[in-house]
């Protein structure tokens, strides 16, 4: 019984962070686009007055941040970092072994 609740709360962040990434992937097309279109607007409008980069570096900070929640990053090999590399690692061997 413990086994089944543990795969469901397994399944359920594994879930949680494919929706995670998919979120962000959304997020970056609309800033692709978005800052296409800023560029543009920029250098027609007033090319001897740049300004374009700045709403980027501020939009391409927070899709820093973002990607680092979705994919989980370790920020700067934190404190726990081996252990969480470890234990994924495991997750990730125990998933294949079920998939097999």
């Amino acid at each position: 019984m413990q086994n089944t609740t543990t795969n469901q709360q397994h399944w359920q962040q594994v879930q949680k962070q494919a929706q995670q990434i998919q979120i962000w992937y959304t997020k970056c097309r609309g800033y692709l686009l978005i800052n296409t279109g800023l560029v543009v607007l920029n250098l027609w409008t007033s090319p001897d007055s740049l300004w374009f980069y700045w709403p980027m570096l501020g939009w391409g900070i927070g899709l820093f941040f973002q990607a680092k929640k979705a994919f989980n990053w370790p920020f700067f090999l934190g404190k726990n970092w081996e252990h969480k590399k470890i234990q994924r690692i495991l997750d990730q061997q125990t998933q294949q072994r079920q998939w097999e």
